[in-house]
């Protein structure tokens, strides 16, 4: 799936990453964008305001 998003120009998002190893291997495979508990637990609006505030930028 991810080379024929790759080749008709569409992103894909995988969700359900919950740990490193499964980033890591989409991120090998060519899948830059991913959602899951690996990265963050559902949470409230303004707390996702400000973690993204905390964030330091590249």
């Amino acid at each position: 799936m991810i080379r024929v998003t790759q080749a008709i120009g569409l992103d894909m998002v995988a969700e359900g990453v919950e740990t490193k190893d499964q980033a890591d291997f989409l991120s090998e495979c060519g899948c830059d964008i991913a959602q899951g508990f690996y990265y963050a637990k559902p949470m409230p609006l303004e707390d996702f305001n400000k973690k993204l505030q905390n964030q330091t930028k590249p």
